[in-house]
């Protein structure tokens, strides 16, 4: 598998991606918003905003077919976010989400001495996604107020009262 960091030209690709990732009913994803959301998570503007915000690194995992996974990760002093973490669905369950997950850890752990801590929103409701965070070393914390504005928002109307959570990994430095 490749990685690299997402260019702007990926852009209608990622987003793409993503939108299928998290929006269409596959039968192998566990991570599907598609009971939770009408509509698309993100569009071009929101992704063109990410790619180009110095902050935020997104990366992008890639075999022959094309992209298998992709994530982003930005910083706010002692805390780093992660968001727009997707697997492609019929691959998920082969521990490709870990691996990435545990990349994206590394890069934070050696590039940003100053973060204590990894957050990463979740909807309460989401709860094989919040087991599979707890595997891998996450707790659950609420969200403060404060921290709302680090998190990107998402598109497309919910379909229900969803309450936001945020797992957390304390970095041992």
């Amino acid at each position: 598998m490749k990685t690299r960091a997402a260019q702007l030209q990926d852009v209608t690709t990622l987003v793409g991606f993503i939108n299928e990732a998290y929006r269409q009913p596959h039968s192998k994803s566990w991570t599907s918003e598609i009971h939770l959301f009408d509509g698309d998570r993100i569009d071009d503007i929101q992704l063109l905003n990410v790619l180009g915000n110095p902050a935020h690194q997104c990366i992008v995992h890639e075999d022959e077919s094309g992209i298998v996974a992709c994530i982003c990760v930005h910083d706010h002093d002692k805390i780093a976010y992660i968001s727009i973490f997707a697997v492609r669905p019929d691959l998920q369950g082969q521990g490709i989400g870990k691996s990435v997950l545990a990349m994206a850890e590394e890069y934070i752990y050696y590039f940003n001495e100053k973060v204590k801590y990894i957050h990463i929103p979740v909807y309460a409701v989401q709860e094989e996604l919040i087991k599979f965070y707890e595997r891998q070393g996450y707790r659950q914390i609420p969200l403060q107020h404060d921290e709302s504005r680090e998190i990107p928002q998402v598109l497309g109307e919910a379909k229900q009262l969803l309450t936001l959570l945020l797992m957390e990994k304390e970095l041992s430095r």
